[in-house]
């Protein structure tokens, strides 16, 4: 059932607080420190409403100040329907809720008014004293960046939304602009049926930024979007996880569902959101991340921004899956697609539909990650072929421009080209100053197993001269893509 009934009965402490400072500048530490809650504001069971502390919603008024008092009151947080203008960054101090009104047509919005706002942490911050678990749910963030750490803290964020409609959110970390940064969480944490937007095509963006989490889920998530038609959304996994459930934790009764491509119609309208939403530099960027999880996700770039690429997955340094993926909207060439680099493993990058976008294997010089490439399974995707921008770097490429440390364990089978031409294949390469030797490249099996779909035809092995690469018969003794299906979406295009 929906409950946004409030009442002005706020404590003269909360008006203060909600009122100190400029929107650029509220003290919202010191403005914590005078909190004071009214009755009257009703929130699910185990909740407090933000309104209870004198948060607006309306737009117009700072509630940094308020939302802060509500975050440190011990209780997990409700917002109701809304739009709620914050000021200053708001820390999230200890293990909690954070819910928004989930059975409205119209969200609630949680929004930056000026530049470089967190809600929550930046990466650069390490809780090393906060445990348990901080969610964040049914919430549409925008203009502020969204950051959870901590060592002994795990995080769940499922049905949020992500948007930049002002530009605010600054490069705290490199390499570009962040929407979501988990850094160091353990546990059983997970970023689930989100929906992660931008449409600023003069700035870089990361949809989600990651650093040495352990065991993370990103699930079901959906990175880029076409405004003008989102209707397909009802067809998406995620969606029933949106109209099934009330705010109030029950099942959200029929016809009161709220379908997700209606809610998107309201933010919009509301915040001036531009058809386009899918000016992505990177959906997925990592470094470090042990046991990643990532898994039947769609990331949809729009082909035409102009800024910076860096890979639809930069997987550095990752063990884990990357798997069941739609990927769209990166080139055919050195900054598309998934790439992963120095990894130790194991990893799996399997059963993923590539359209236009390769599979690029790397060993760079860098002193920050292992000089290696061990135990890298690419199996059973399927790479769409229709534009060769690079042809050198397209289908599935192994490269180092170092050599190696160690080298084991890398193959590909079982992937499926869908090339006209039939020239789209495995590649094995160098690049200046290193030279791939024999033995490097006697770590890389490639099996006949790769194929064209129209033919079924042996892919080409590309290699450098001197070098013996050859697609070997058989299978590998363990398929690690057993199992898994290829996904397949009727996207519309951006632009139509």
């Amino acid at each position: 059932m929906r409950r946004t009934g409030r009442t002005p009965a706020f404590t003269a402490a909360v008006v203060t607080a909600c009122l100190l400072g400029t929107a650029s500048q509220v003290d919202s530490a010191a403005a914590a420190g005078s909190c004071g809650q009214a009755s009257g504001h009703w929130a699910p069971a185990g909740y407090v409403s933000v309104a209870a502390y004198g948060a607006r919603g309306d737009g117009v008024t700072d509630d940094a100040a308020a939302v802060q008092c509500a975050v440190n009151s011990g209780s997990d947080v409700w917002f109701p329907t809304g739009t709620y203008e914050l000021g200053a960054s708001v820390s999230l101090p200890t293990a909690l809720t954070v819910t928004g009104e989930s059975d409205s047509a119209t969200p609630t919005v949680i929004r930056g008014s000026v530049g470089g706002l967190v809600f929550g942490e930046t990466a650069a911050a390490t809780n090393t004293t906060r445990t348990g678990t901080i969610t964040l749910q049914d919430l549409f963030f925008d203009s502020i960046q969204v950051g959870v750490n901590g060592t002994k803290t795990s995080a769940v964020l499922e049905r949020n939304v992500f948007s930049d409609a002002r530009g605010h959110i600054s490069q705290l970390n490199s390499p570009a602009n962040q929407q979501l940064v988990l850094n160091r969480l353990t546990g059983t944490s997970r970023v689930t049926d989100s929906v992660f937007l931008h449409g600023d095509r003069s700035t870089d963006a990361v949809a989600m930024s990651l650093y040495r989490t352990t065991g993370l889920s990103i699930q079901r998530n959906v990175v880029g979007l076409e405004l003008s038609e989102s209707e397909w959304l009802e067809d998406w996994p995620g969606h029933h996880n949106w109209t099934d459930r009330s705010s109030d934790g029950t099942t959200n009764p029929s016809p009161a569902r709220v379908s997700l491509p209606a809610k998107l119609a309201t933010l919009r309208t509301a915040l001036g959101l531009g058809d386009s939403q899918g000016h992505y530099r990177s959906g997925l960027y990592t470094g470090f991340d042990t046991l990643l999880n990532v898994d039947s996700n769609i990331f949809d770039a729009d082909p035409a921004t102009p800024s910076v690429r860096d890979h639809a997955a930069y997987l550095k340094g990752v063990s884990g899956r990357y798997i069941r993926n739609w990927v769209r909207g990166w080139p055919n060439a050195a900054e598309g697609g998934v790439k992963v680099r120095n990894s130790d493993g194991p990893l799996t990058v399997g059963a993923n539909r590539l359209v236009d976008t390769p599979v690029l294997l790397y060993v760079y010089s860098d002193p920050t990650y292992p000089l290696t490439l061990r135990e890298v399974d690419v199996c059973a995707n399927v790479l769409e072929v229709a534009t060769l921008d690079d042809p050198t770097h397209a289908g599935i490429t192994y490269y180092e421009n170092v050599q190696p440390t160690g080298l084991s364990g890398i193959r590909a089978y079982r992937n499926t080209f869908v090339d006209p031409t039939h020239t789209t294949g495995v590649i094995a390469g160098q690049l200046s100053p290193a030279v791939l030797s024999q033995t490097e490249a006697n770590a890389f099996t490639v099996y006949a197993s790769n194929s064209y779909q129209d033919t079924g035809g042996t892919v080409p092995v590309t290699v450098p001269a001197g070098i013996t690469l050859a697609p070997v018969a058989g299978a590998p003794a363990t398929d690690a893509c057993s199992g898994l299906t290829v996904p397949s979406y009727a996207l519309p295009a951006y632009g139509r």
